[in-house]
């Protein structure tokens, strides 16, 4: 019985003792390792999307182009401009209204056609097209004239046009010239597309507006 009692009081003192020891100093947390995300797509906003006309009159607000594109715009305008070549922006962005009304000609409507395309399938309708339109005559303010043949520059033995000459000169800066489509000709037409296709565009446009198109063809140029 004695042998049994000491034996628990040397049990209890024991676990009295193991309760006074010094706690262990807790461990420092370990730093969360970094989350590995999905690198984003590299949109960059280089311009915001005007305000854009909604009316089916044509709009000749060079801002209504993409930055990338105005900028070269204005780089070949000079160029012909020192160069007699008296050519200016008849129409740069176009609604899809005014796009609707063109496609109608000579099919709905009176008139010769003027276009293929329909609505969001021309580059007017994002804002990277634009037609040229030169100045008929030396009376105040443009007067314009679809003729293009002046032969301003009067080299002789040179038949061409002066469209041909403003032809030649923006595709140097790197513009698309309608006269050299295999079908359906557009003299005045210039586009920059940047690689974009079409229905890519048109994508863009349907989920996120026209800023996106513009966004994706910056991000494309950077």
């Amino acid at each position: 019985m004695g042998n049994a009692i000491y034996l628990w009081w040397q049990r209890l003192f024991e676990e009295k003792q193991d309760n006074e020891k010094e706690p262990k100093e807790p461990k420092e947390p370990k730093e969360p390792k970094p989350v590995r995300r999905r690198p984003q797509p590299k949109y960059i906003k280089m311009d915001i999307v005007p305000e854009m006309p909604t009316g089916a009159g044509p709009c000749r607000v060079l801002k209504c182009l993409h930055p990338l594109l105005r900028s070269k715009l204005e780089d070949a305008l000079d160029e012909c401009h020192r160069k007699g070549l008296m050519v200016h922006v008849f129409e740069s962005y176009r609604t899809p209204l005014r796009q609707q009304q063109l496609y109608a000609k000579g099919r709905t409507f009176p008139g010769r056609k003027v276009t293929n395309a329909k609505p969001y399938e021309s580059w007017h309708n994002f804002g990277l097209a634009f037609d040229l339109v030169f100045d008929g005559d030396q009376r105040d303010g443009i007067q314009w004239s679809w003729e293009g043949d002046y032969n301003t520059e009067k080299v002789e033995g040179d038949r061409r046009s002066d469209y041909h000459r403003v032809g030649e000169i923006f595709e140097k800066y790197g513009f698309e010239w309608g006269a050299r489509w295999k079908s359906f000709k557009e003299m005045p037409h210039f586009q920059m597309i940047f690689g974009l296709d079409r229905h890519e565009a048109k994508r863009l446009y349907d989920t996120e507006g026209l800023q996106a198109v513009w966004d994706k063809i910056t991000s494309l140029e950077v």
